[in-house]
């Protein structure tokens, strides 16, 4: 799950302040909000987080041993009961906080995020089965037809559209955007969304990805429309600052490993700007096995505009034709790679 933070603006700063108490499961000894210091736990479970903050937005909660969860911080006072979890194929301890007593936006974001964790009642039962899929849009789209008719002005709104998006589909989706108010229309999470349907409608009008001439790490110029041969191509657009693009960078190192002999090419896009920057990281995670590229100018680099790419890291699969496969997710998954090297074979 891609959860985006507010962008800070010139608000006033205002104080809020949890109050919690938590189950424990693990040997965790602080509660973690991001960006706060961590809040040592009680012998009796309880735990408090004081703070400043700028504007309203989703913040991530966890322990010192725990996956992380998401809550809607604002300023006022909470009072939250939170647990340690586990649930069957899943390693890491999970968060979760069945509780949380607070501003308005607070709860209604609590009331989605414990519907949310849950499937909409699906929990555990295959995603990908079509009788789950009809299920989980059916309770999805009857949860926020509910919460509609309470407001349409609620700044969490944009962010459980977005999570409603893939049960709901484009077209529940955009009614959904509809219903909001011009400010929350032009909110970030919903230019996400609207940024994927124009890439969609672009991928499907076009299909073959745009041949592009970039320069290399030896300010050589490297073109797609040169490599053949490869049955999988994985474009991954990402920069040297950004920290989940170089997480990314072990897994990718695995694929090539694995994969690079049965024809898989994997072009490493980077927007950074600082050329210095760009090879040291390349040097520091050893991605230099594969094509490295550089479209600097951030976001406003021409790929970024054409594909409507609105974060990283962001990736794309292409098969020997340069046809783009991948066009629902923001990334690539193994079993899409495996699944076009056997389709080649």
């Amino acid at each position: 799950m891609f959860l985006s933070i507010t962008a800070l603006t010139s608000f006033a700063q205002q104080q809020f302040e949890i109050h919690g108490k938590i189950d424990l499961l693990s040997q965790s000894k602080n509660v973690r909000l991001s960006g706060y210091d961590p809040a040592p736990i009680r012998p009796d479970g309880s735990f408090e987080i004081k703070g400043d903050i700028t504007q309203p937005g989703i913040a991530l909660i966890m322990t010192d041993s725990s996956g992380a969860s998401a809550i809607w911080l604002a300023p006022g006072e909470y009072t939250i009961h939170c647990k340690e979890i586990t649930m069957p194929d899943i390693k890491q301890v999970l968060f979760r906080t069945p509780v949380v007593k607070g501003p308005a936006d607070a709860e209604l974001y609590n009331d989605f995020e414990t519907k949310q964790y849950s499937a909409f009642g699906t929990a555990g039962q295959n995603a990908q089965d079509p009788a789950i899929r009809a299920l989980r849009k059916e309770r999805a789209v009857q949860y926020m037809d509910s919460i509609f008719k309470i407001t349409n002005s609620s700044p969490v709104l944009p962010d459980m559209i977005r999570f409603v998006e893939f049960p709901g589909g484009d077209e529940t989706t955009k009614l959904f955007i509809q219903k909001l108010t011009p400010e929350l229309r032009n909110s970030y999470d919903i230019t996400i969304i609207e940024d994927g349907f124009s890439r969609k409608e672009k991928i499907k009008k076009e299909k073959v990805f745009e041949n592009f001439t970039l320069p290399d790490m030896a300010d050589s110029n490297f073109s797609l429309a040169s490599l053949s041969g490869k049955k999988a191509i994985l474009i991954d657009f990402w920069s040297s600052d950004c920290g989940p693009c170089r997480m990314n960078h072990p897994k990718l190192k695995e694929w090539y490993a694995k994969y690079a002999a049965s024809g898989l090419q994997i072009i490493s896009i980077s927007i950074d700007d600082n050329k210095a920057a760009w090879l040291k990281a390349i040097h520091d995670d050893g991605i230099g096995n594969w094509i490295n590229v550089c479209a600097p100018n951030g976001f406003k680099a021409s790929l970024m505009q054409d594909y409507y790419i609105p974060f990283i890291p962001f990736g794309f699969l292409l098969d020997e034709n340069r046809n783009i496969v991948n066009d629902e997710d923001s990334w690539v998954t193994e079993k899409e790679i495996s699944a076009l090297l056997d389709a080649r074979h």
